[in-house]
């Protein structure tokens, strides 16, 4: 159902996966220390009629981490 797939540029990995064509775009943000799969239970119910984008933010997932490191604010 989804494609799961890392970006690399400049030195950093980012996680993300995406679903069919199937609508315009629905983009999922997770919070702070989680992963793209926590919204695993939404997607079959939502792929049918939008073009899934969930990302792993930097540091979470499969993500990479930065080198200098990061705060949670």
């Amino acid at each position: 159902m989804l494609n799961e797939q890392l970006f690399h540029h400049d030195g950093l990995s980012l996680n993300f996966a995406t679903g069919p064509c199937n609508g315009p775009a629905l983009v999922f943000f997770h919070g702070v220390m989680r992963r793209w799969q926590c919204f695993v239970p939404l997607i079959p119910s939502l792929s049918s009629r939008w073009h899934i984008h969930a990302p792993d933010h930097r540091g979470h997932g499969g993500a990479s981490r930065p080198k200098s490191g990061y705060l949670v604010c």
